[in-house]
């Protein structure tokens, strides 16, 4: 009987049960597209360099230097030596770039990242056990010179069967014959947003002089065979120079900026979860209070207090199972959204969708779970409350005890807030902060609408007439619902001015680190190697240059004291770009962690390194201390100088001399770092450098728009926050809406009787939209105080999570917006409740009042 009162119930008030069940879905579908997003960049990534691995399971790859090559027979023996390796599969890798592109190449803004035409050799012998599959045509004999190029870049170029294709690489030019094409959803194809090619192995180790040598060995394993059992078997016994990977962990740096991504999202993540249990107690809470009278009815028919107590629940048990459904869809549509962008941005491309269990039953538990708390507390005290009180009291908002235990909530958000917890802690704290913040506002709220309706009554009225005073008079007259909408208005705002503050934050502290860590006027790279001579060329032809500083960039494995080896990206530079003495470099050390003229000397000596922030918090490697590097003479340990503020890779990066570059796999460096002298036109010097090295085809950036585009790129992986916070915002509108429709259901007989005293519908109208303003401005006002302390809360967890030193930051664009959006959300909340009043007749209005 109770189930088939609720169900009727449900479908009596149809729109009600619509927008609760939407709130919930909403706040649903919000967590789990920010908790599964990592997830799914993750196995997108890991789907596309393990089908590029093809068969293989495991990588044997180089020790040190991600340009470092293996020699083929002894990474063979290595591997044939170890128990559960069945098989190999040898590749070499080679980027090069299109000789008609040459002159217009760029390399790529993020350090570490290959950029151009991806060349891989593969024994074309044995086509059932390579990484593709063909569209057209064959794969390329050895001898033939031939190459198969993916169909993307073949309709791209123009190429067909039989066309030559020119590449210009760091050992001259190569120059190759198209004998087919290779699907587009296969394996290698996919690397590189699809400028790939394969090469027959032999023929391209001739081409580049590396006979006998290739990039990496994948390592096909028995049937059945534990692949972490082998890894963890050959990382214990494998020689110096190798190092051991899973096929994913090929994209080292992609990897990092996925990390830093997934720590922004988890924060934000966390950020939702408030939002949801909120959503959830915004409008299932308002529901119950509109029938306390029913309840009081129930009563009086001869339903017991457990019956009453048992409807509510049961009704909202129903209520969060239709928005779990509604919910999971629309979280599964928006984390594909949010993939597919950050696969844009990262070039890799979007196949597989992933939503882990653990996750959905998250997602679901938190709107079940606050659905029933939210429908606790009005259906207990309904249930416990006498019949004939019940029904008097149906309109009273509530007694002092919630206004205090709201601002009790609220001072203990604060101060959870303002707590710096220990890493492993920092998301739950920042989650219960932020749920202790809002739903003290929402019980604290309907105190403060009186006064409010005082300090808003002369503009409203100066605009609305007589309905903006009776608009007032509403929204105190419900104020208990009223302070749900307040709490959800304020929710909405205080995630624009949090999120927002952590975002200008992050992008403040990266501007400071680019201004202070690109130093320099020019920054030159090259399609083709550089010459061993080329910074002494640089000095006698360019007397007008006052620096010239070299800039090589590896991935090396590091071993922090205690920890399991990881990657990061080592960056080398001549030891006098930081000399305090004549150099230009400078590095943002933390306080108490050194400074350049305190361990310059030590940097000119070598085997001293500068570690990032991020490396130093979470492995312990402050200043002083030794970190472990694997190099080409196996793992070597280096003294950390001093703790420095950088973002490359993640921030998990080093800074070391350049003198050491031979433990890194040798090679020249990919950057030269030029400053002009006082009153030298730097455009002028690169054009000429242009002329002078015409066989170098010359990437030359400027210092202001480089760093420009530095900037630019990082700050496009934060766009996917600025979708959700367009939908706290436009669920905070929805808050305001379905309270505003409530509160026409409570007074159906009062508008009747205003309506046949002479009040218009336009005016009806104007006095609901009054309400809707002045519920959305004294929400907007907490929600600017609340958003402040939000930024602080997830920033810090932003902090612990990635490492970083960042402050949030509050421009002022950033409170001009959220105040300017506050009367137009109230207004457009407002709008249909108040359109249906209007239209509404007194005398059906009665009657629907009586029947009530």
């Amino acid at each position: 009987m109770l189930l088939r009162y609720t169900l009727q119930n449900l479908l009596r008030h149809a729109w009600r049960t619509l927008a609760t069940v939407f709130g919930i879905a909403i706040g649903i579908a919000a967590v789990l597209a920010t908790v599964t997003v990592g997830d799914n960049i993750n196995a997108n990534l890991a789907r596309v360099f393990g089908t590029a691995a093809g068969r293989a399971e495991l990588i044997l790859a180089p020790g040190a230097g991600e340009r470092a090559v293996l020699e083929a027979r002894r990474a063979e023996a290595v591997a044939r030596a170890t128990p559960g390796v069945v098989a190999t599969l040898a590749t070499l890798e080679y980027y090069a770039v299109l000789r008609d592109e040459a002159e217009r190449y760029q390399r790529p803004v993020v350090p570490g990242v290959q950029g151009g035409f991806l060349l891989s050799g593969q024994d074309t012998s044995r086509p059932q056990d390579l990484p593709v599959r063909l569209a057209s045509g064959r794969f390329p004999r050895a001898g033939s010179n031939g190459i198969a190029v993916s169909q993307a870049f073949a309709s791209r170029e123009g190429l067909s069967e039989g066309s030559r294709l020119r590449l210009v690489g760091p050992l001259g030019e190569l120059s190759f014959t198209v004998t087919g094409t290779l699907a587009a959803d296969a394996g290698l194809a996919n690397l590189n947003a699809g400028q790939v090619g394969v090469v027959n192995l032999s023929d391209l180790q001739k081409a580049t002089f590396l006979e006998g040598r290739v990039s990496y060995l994948g390592l096909i394993l028995a049937r059945g065979s534990d692949a972490e059992r082998v890894r963890a078997d050959l990382e214990r016994h494998l020689p110096a120079e190798f190092s051991v990977l899973y096929p994913a962990g090929r994209g080292q740096v992609s990897n990092g900026l996925v990390q830093t991504v997934q720590s922004g999202l988890q924060v934000l993540a966390a950020t939702l979860m408030a939002l949801a249990g909120f959503l959830a107690y915004n409008t299932f809470a308002a529901a119950v209070v509109e029938r306390q009278r029913e309840f009081a009815l129930l009563r009086t028919l001869g339903f017991t207090r457990a019956q009453v107590l048992r409807m509510g629940y049961l009704e909202a048990a129903t209520v969060s199972a239709l928005g779990i459904v509604v919910g999971i869809g629309l979280g599964a549509g928006l984390s594909a959204a949010i993939t597919f962008v950050n696969a844009l941005l990262l070039e890799f491309p979007f196949v597989t969708l992933t939503l882990p269990w653990d996750k959905l039953l998250l997602a679901a538990a938190v709107g079940t779970v606050t659905a029933l708390v939210a429908a606790s507390g009005p259906a207990r005290a309904a249930s416990r409350v006498a019949p004939v009180v019940a029904a008097r009291e149906a309109y009273v908002a509530g007694t002092r005890t919630p206004y205090l235990l709201g601002l009790l909530l609220l001072i203990a958000g604060l101060a959870a807030a303002l707590w710096r917890p220990p890493r492993e802690y920092a998301l739950p704290v920042a989650s219960i902060a932020m749920a202790l913040v809002f739903v003290g506002i929402a019980l604290v709220a309907p105190a403060l609408i009186p006064a409010t309706g005082r300090v808003l009554g002369r503009p409203l009225r100066a605009l609305l007439g007589l309905p903006g005073r009776l608009g007032i008079d509403f929204a105190s007259r419900s104020r208990g619902r009223n302070g749900v909408a307040v709490g959800a208005v304020a929710l909405g705002l205080g995630l624009i001015v949090g999120v927002g503050g952590m975002v200008s934050g992050i992008n403040d502290s990266l501007r400071r680190w680019v201004d202070t860590t690109i130093v320099g006027d020019m920054f030159v790279a090259a399609a083709a190697p550089f010459p061993a001579d080329f910074k002494a060329r640089l000095s006698r032809t360019f007397p007008e240059l006052s620096e010239v500083s070299a800039v090589s960039v590896r991935v090396a494995r590091f071993r922090p004291p205690g920890g399991r080896a990881r990657n990061a990206s080592v960056i080398l530079t001549d030891p006098e770009r930081y000399d305090p003495r004549r150099g230009s470099g400078q590095l943002q050390f933390l306080p108490g962690q050194g400074s350049l003229e305190a361990t310059s000397d030590a940097f000119y000596r070598g085997r001293g390194v500068y570690v990032s922030g991020t490396i130093a918090d979470r492995y312990g490697t402050y200043r002083g201390s030794t970190l472990e590097l694997r190099t080409s003479r196996g793992w070597l340990p280096f003294r950390v100088l001093g703790v420095v503020v950088d973002y490359t890779s993640a921030g998990e990066s080093v800074i070391g001399n350049l003198g050491d570059l031979e433990l890194f796999g040798g090679g020249r460096p990919e950057l030269y770092v030029l400053s002009v002298r006082p009153g030298v036109e730097a455009q002028a010097v690169g054009a000429r450098l242009k002329r002078v090295f015409p066989e170098l085809f010359l990437d030359v950036q400027y210092n202001r728009p480089y760093k420009d585009l530095i900037l630019n790129v990082t700050g496009q992986f934060f766009g996917t926050t600025h979708a959700l916070l367009a939908v706290a915002v436009f669920v905070a509108a929805l808050g305001v809406a379905n309270t505003l429709g409530m509160n026409l259901a409570e007074r159906m007989h009062e508008m009747a009787v205003l309506r046949a005293l002479g009040l218009t519908r336009g005016g009806l109208t104007r006095a609901i939209i009054a309400e809707g303003v002045l519920v959305t401005v004294l929400g907007t006002v907490l929600g600017l105080l609340a958003g402040a302390a939000l930024g602080q809360t997830i920033t810090a967890a932003a902090n612990s999570l990635t490492g970083y030193r960042v402050a949030p930051s509050y421009p002022p664009g950033l409170f001009l917006t959220a105040l300017l959006a506050s009367p137009l959300i109230g207004v457009l909340a407002a709008l249909l409740p108040a359109r249906r009043a209007s239209r509404l007749q007194p005398a059906r209005a009665l009657r629907a009042s009586e029947e009530a």
